[in-house]
């Protein structure tokens, strides 16, 4: 049965098929630190610049152009609060372990990777209409099949890129599981607390054309 990150992953396919918007380049810059963790983890400005290049290809896929300057420091606010979640998670995950799979969980994942990147290759069967028919050659299958998987390969849907975002994942959902296990709030408590913490963002972060000095995150 598929999960919703697989669903994810098609949809996500459905529309790069669909769009075919071409992947855009961050200007070449010094590469600098933006931030840096208490643990002494840093974010380089190469970094928050290919997550805003990801940012901008995303919804440029859905008719939005997301590269104006008013729209930059949106951007740029949306691209370091990636890095800050996906860090986050990252370093939690190894101090917690959650990192690490058995091997009866090695396999369940690896049969997750294998359906999921299964459903994406049907989906270009069904989108450029190259299904075998059932009563298709041994080479003909293997043609068709071989047809789909260089057109994963050519928009980054490798086999590695759905094995690295099913792994990412599986940790992002066990992190949220365990510091999440044992809490109880009720819903009116979460909404004022996420009101209040996008008031205060909206107030307090100032996000400029350009990085400047590190940030130390605590």
């Amino acid at each position: 049965m598929a999960t919703h990150r697989s669903i994810a992953l098609v949809l996500a396919l459905l529309m790069a098929l669909l769009a075919l918007v071409p992947a855009s380049f961050a200007e070449t810059q010094e590469d600098t630190v933006i931030a840096v963790f208490e643990n002494g983890r840093e974010i380089l400005q190469s970094d928050a610049d290919e997550v805003v290049t990801q940012i901008n290809n995303y919804y440029s896929q859905y008719g939005y152009d997301m590269t104006s300057e008013d729209l930059l420091p949106i951007v740029r606010q949306m691209a370091m609060e990636t890095l800050l979640q996906e860090y986050f998670y990252a370093d939690t995950a190894a101090e917690l372990g959650l990192d690490q799979f058995t091997e009866e969980e090695q396999a369940d994942l690896d049969a997750l990777v294998l359906s999921t990147y299964e459903g994406l290759i049907s989906q270009v069967y069904s989108i450029f209409g190259i299904e075998p028919a059932e009563d298709a050659t041994p080479e003909e299958q293997a043609n068709a099949r071989e047809t789909a998987v260089a057109y994963l390969d050519s928009i980054g849907y490798t086999y590695s890129y759905v094995t690295t975002t099913e792994t990412q994942n599986t940790i992002y959902d066990r992190v949220t599981e365990a510091l999440t296990a044992h809490l109880t709030v009720p819903e009116d408590q979460v909404m004022e607390a996420f009101n209040s913490h996008v008031a205060e963002a909206n107030s307090s972060f100032i996000c400029p054309t350009r990085y400047s000095e590190p940030v130390l995150v605590r």
